[in-house]
Order: structure tokens, then sequence, then C-alpha cells
């Protein structure tokens, strides 16, 4: 259960008038809420129903909290290459795709900084059938140059609300590939 207010503390941030929803700030595709990235995560990783051969792509600076789900369904995971900007090295990349068993790759929007790399990095993802989650927890008001909204480009994107509003837990997935049938158990 997400403890909040959303409306009050939208309307409080952007210092406007009007009833303002957090949904408001998120592509407008399917949206499931939990009470933290974590315990959402365990659901996705379930309903994407892992092989024992099939593994998760990570970046090597990666948060605690998307590591821990994938341990704890003990689901293998490798790290791709960063260089010292944070941009993916992408012909490393399109090699691991090629040559690994990978069903996931897990992408980060550091610092929620909308990274335009995300659409390159979708495209590879489709050609080697790989499904793309963008981490976006700290991009909630992210949007590119253009106006697109962080999570909109992989296939499914989760937000940490605590990391924005003044609320003790929530966290929303959005999926936007509708090809993936990802419910919550909980």
């Amino acid at each position: 259960m997400i403890t909040y207010k959303r409306h009050i503390s939208i309307k409080l941030l952007r210092k406007e008038k009007g009833d303002y929803q957090v949904e408001e700030c998120l592509p407008k595709r399917k949206l499931l809420y939990s009470s933290a990235v974590r315990l959402g995560l365990l659901d996705v990783i379930d309903c994407l129903k892992f092989t024992n051969n099939e593994h998760v792509l990570l970046p090597p600076i990666c948060p605690q909290g998307l590591l821990i789900p994938f341990e704890r369904k003990k689901v293998d995971f490798k790290y791709y290459h960063l260089a010292e900007d944070f941009t993916v090295h992408i012909g490393m990349l399109e090699q691991m795709l090629a040559n690994d068993k990978c069903k996931v790759l897990v992408f980060i929007h550091y610092f929620g900084i909308f990274n335009p790399q995300v659409t390159e990095i979708k495209k590879l993802c489709d050609q080697h059938n790989v499904i793309l989650i963008e981490d976006a927890v700290q991009g909630l008001f992210s949007k590119d140059e253009n106006g697109q909204k962080v999570g909109s480009v992989g296939d499914i994107a989760l937000f940490s609300l605590p990391k924005f509003l003044p609320v003790p837990d929530g966290a929303i997935f959005v999926i936007n590939n509708p090809g993936l049938k990802v419910e919550f158990n909980y």
C-alpha cells in the first residue's frame, strides 16, 4: 500500500494551483504500484520467468535495491561497461547481447537525468529479443529536450516516490510493452 496524498504533494512541489496527480508525470501506459522498488521488482522477475541459463545485464554502478531482488530470485547477472561519464559503450554492449543468453538489460538514468542513449539501447535490445528495464527511480519529473518523459522508452520503467516526494514509501512501475504480462501478487 502506498501511504501518501499524491495530489497535495505534487501541488506543493510544483507550487502551482490545480489538482495534480503523480501519474501526470509518467508515460501514459499501464501502471503498477508497490511499496518499494525492490518488492515490485521481485514480482516483475517472477512474471518474466527466467530460465537457468538466462541472466540480466546490469551497469557496474548499480544500487543495492536492484541487485537484491535478482540475487533473492537466484537470477544470474553480468555487468556491462560504463565510461567515466556514465555513458554506455554501445559496441561492447552489442557484443555482449549477441554472445550471451541475456533476458533483461537494466539501464539507469543516473541522477534522474534523461540519458538519450536509452533509445539506441532499446533498438539493440529489440534486435536481440532482450527486455529493457529503465531505472528511473530519481527521474520522476525528467524529460529530454523534446519533452519525452524519462521511463517512456524501455519495456518497463521504475520510479521511487520517496526520492521526490515527502512520503515514507512508494514505487511505480510503468509497463510500456503491452506484450509483457506483469502483475503484482501482493
